[in-house]
């Protein structure tokens, strides 16, 4: 993927008066944080950083193929 999108907001809400949540976190943030948990379940787990960029990685590649 040439750019990075992030597949807006996983959450978004709308805001009250009074009150700012920010903008939560991205759908690519979700993806990445489903595909980490399934990939800690394995057991098989031998770095963190290579277990999150594999998350982040099947994250990318679920918001490009949604646009399909």
């Amino acid at each position: 993927m040439s750019k990075l999108k992030k597949g807006g907001q996983a959450f978004p809400h709308v805001k009250e008066k009074g009150t700012d949540y920010g903008n939560g976190m991205t759908l690519r943030d979700y993806f990445a944080g489903q595909a980490l948990a399934g990939l800690m379940a394995t057991g098989q787990v031998d770095s963190c950083e290579k277990c999150a960029k594999a998350a982040y990685r099947a994250a990318d590649a679920m918001i490009f193929f949604r646009e399909y």
